[in-house]
């Protein structure tokens, strides 16, 4: 979810590789009127954040063939930037990741090669790092806060067996929740979709275009189940209404159109906003 007007409301945003252009319309306009910044090159991976602190997210991309970030500030007016190596081609890159709860995100890669997330910490101006062993090859990464502490947890949902692992920030990343849900084909899309302040266990299954939601106030033994997408969209969940709580939303690639379930209706009434954005687009969170 990207937050570019500092609303606390989910804007629509595209990347376009093509001319290496971030697209957004932006919630405060009631998305007709947005931002548009021309920030990477082909082959670069988008990227949503907050490197600045000033609760606006920055535009950045990280690029595989040089493992730098490069991060165009909002609190500049995106004309000044901040410029970090950090990683290497083959590793996956995670935006909107807090781990130290200052407000700020931190420049965060996961290396599938020996499943251990290499960090960048905000509060040394991103010059000192931590690591942390956890996962293995073929796991997803994924972020969030799952135990409600203001710090983002490690997490990694398993496709060979269905199962979310996540290490607790708050025991250090020595304990962890581990939850078998969902199966290989999933796309997983964590996220608080009941407003408590967790991140809950999500799945969106394209072959049948169901979201499967495991809540994080259940203490992840219950379920809330929605039918929303086909499979051809990309799932894009995000607190679109400001109220707290993620709706369930997904970006239709072929007609750019956005659709999302209201959290506020318990995801019964629907919402359409665009068309916003083109078939070749990426969609980014």
């Amino acid at each position: 979810m990207s937050n570019y007007d500092g609303d606390e409301q989910t804007d629509l945003g595209v990347w376009r590789e093509t001319d290496g252009t971030f697209y957004v319309r932006t919630s405060s306009t009631d998305w007709t009127a947005g931002i548009t910044k021309q920030w990477g090159t082909s082959g670069d991976e988008p990227l949503s954040g907050d490197y600045t602190g000033d609760g606006t997210d920055d535009f950045v991309v990280w690029r595989p063939s040089d493992g730098t970030w490069y991060i165009a500030t909002s609190e500049s007016d995106y004309t000044a930037s901040l410029i970090r190596p950090w990683g290497t081609d083959g590793d996956v890159p995670l935006g909107g990741a807090d781990y130290t709860d200052d407000g700020k995100d931190e420049i965060v890669v996961w290396r599938p090669s020996d499943g251990t997330w290499y960090a960048l910490t905000s509060e040394s101006n991103y010059t000192a790092s931590v690591t942390w062993h956890w996962g293995t090859t073929g796991d997803e990464p994924l972020t969030g806060d799952y135990t409600g502490d203001g710090k983002d947890d490690l997490a990694i949902w398993r496709p060979s067996d269905g199962t979310w692992y996540v290490a607790t920030s708050e025991s250090g990343y020595t304990a962890s929740v581990i939850r078998p849900w969902g199966t290989d084909g999933d796309i997983p899309v964590p996220g608080d979709y009941t407003g408590d302040g967790r991140t809950d266990l999500a799945l969106w299954r394209p072959s049948e275009g169901i979201w499967y939601i495991l809540t994080s106030e259940s203490d992840y033994t219950a379920s809330v189940t929605r039918h929303w997408g086909i499979e051809s969209d990309e799932p894009a969940n995000g607190d679109y209404t400001g109220d707290g709580t993620e709706e369930i939303a997904v970006w239709r690639p072929s007609d750019g159109n956005w659709y999302w379930l209201t959290s506020e209706s318990n995801w019964t009434v629907a919402s359409i906003q665009g068309p916003w954005g083109a078939a070749s687009d990426t969609y980014y969170s």
